[in-house]
């Protein structure tokens, strides 16, 4: 599998997502695993669940909660069930436009590197979180770094709050 870097997100984002592809982000099933003891293999965020990355990422109701947001902002319906390589596979061979196209891998990225800090924030910090301060955060930092890494072209902030897609 080739790497997939992102020039429009943060180089620890990257690693981040690189991690993420190859399953090599310590969830407490990866840790049990590899023989780390866990007080519990439950997912931390909704507590119905083997915190696993395609449960974290996927599968738990709070990213799938996200992935409906996002979906519903993008005006794009994300298929975030899929792998994260099938994801980022099906948003490589979208019939659309190059600029859409990394609109929406950065929203991607932006969403796993969010899912996880909340993940880890549940783990290490045990409050009650909110889900819509998560997705403020995704599209905000997604905003950030695709405008200020993005040299072909400039979006405004209130026209990526409509949906960034339709000025593309």
């Amino acid at each position: 599998m080739a790497t997939r870097w992102n020039k429009n997100v943060p180089r620890k984002v990257n690693i981040h997502v690189w991690r993420l592809l190859k399953d090599r982000l310590p969830t407490h099933f990866n840790l049990w695993f590899r023989g780390i003891v866990n007080n519990s293999l439950v997912c931390p965020m909704c507590f119905n669940g083997i915190d696993t990355i395609t449960h974290t990422m996927s599968d738990c109701r709070i990213a799938k909660k996200v992935w409906t947001s996002l979906s519903k902002w993008l005006d794009y319906n994300l298929p975030y069930q899929l792998s994260g390589v099938d994801l980022l596979e099906h948003i490589k061979t979208l019939k659309a436009q190059k600029k859409v196209k990394d609109i929406i891998t950065t929203v991607t990225y932006a969403a796993w590197w969010y899912i996880w800090r909340y993940r880890n924030e549940a783990v290490f910090q045990p409050t009650k979180k909110r889900y819509n301060v998560l997705v403020d955060s995704i599209i905000m930092s997604s905003f950030q770094w695709y405008s200020s890494r993005y040299k072909k072209g400039h979006i405004r902030w209130d026209d990526w709050l409509k949906s960034p897609c339709l000025f593309a």
